[in-house]
């Protein structure tokens, strides 16, 4: 699991089990297209990589943060 979604998984509330965190977790990964490269170090990501994985944390704590970005 890559550490720094796994930060963000310890930002979730608590009351979320942990099945329902590694989930959201794996679901943001999979949209991001970033399954590919779980166990990679950061250090060794793409740039591109790297930009969806900030995203993603993002995502992972909060994700109604996408909500101001929905068209309507």
């Amino acid at each position: 699991m890559n550490f720094n979604l796994f930060l963000a998984l310890l930002h979730l509330l608590v009351q979320v089990s942990w099945y329902l965190k590694r989930s959201r977790m794996k679901q943001v990964m999979a949209d991001l297209a970033l399954t590919q490269v779980a166990n990679r170090a950061v250090g060794d990501l793409t740039q591109s990589e790297y930009r969806r994985l900030a995203i993603g944390v993002q995502l992972v704590k909060d994700p109604g943060i996408m909500d101001s970005y929905m068209v309507t």
